[in-house]
């Protein structure tokens, strides 16, 4: 359809985001939100319609950006389920309980 856009999620098995309704799109160091109008799964990720998107050069302008969305927008975790994000800070142990150090960071290499 006329201006979707191609999303691929860091971790395509992870849950549905086809309930978002809002997200921020950065670009060259550009924040823009925008409504989210339609979106579908797609083998490796989604096709997502933004309001004011209607065309392929609209789509365009928003190419290799990187989608944030509200963390209150995404999907209740389940027990023992954490964000990547709330790694940095946490205590690392090896299996016998024994203290490593701190996570500092962390990175996403596709595996």
């Amino acid at each position: 359809m006329a201006g979707e856009l191609s999303l691929r999620p860091y971790n395509p098995h992870g849950r549905s985001l086809g309930s978002l309704r809002r997200i921020v799109v950065v670009r060259e160091g550009q924040r823009q939100e925008r409504e989210v109008v339609a979106c579908r799964p797609v083998e490796g990720g989604y096709l997502m319609r933004l309001a004011g998107v209607g065309d392929r050069d609209a789509a365009a302008v928003l190419t290799l950006g990187e989608v944030r969305v509200a963390r209150t927008s995404l999907p209740p975790l389940e027990p023992g389920e954490y964000y990547v994000e709330d790694v940095p800070g946490c205590t690392v142990e090896d299996e016998a309980g024994r203290a490593l150090g701190v996570a500092v960071g962390t990175f996403w290499n596709g595996a």
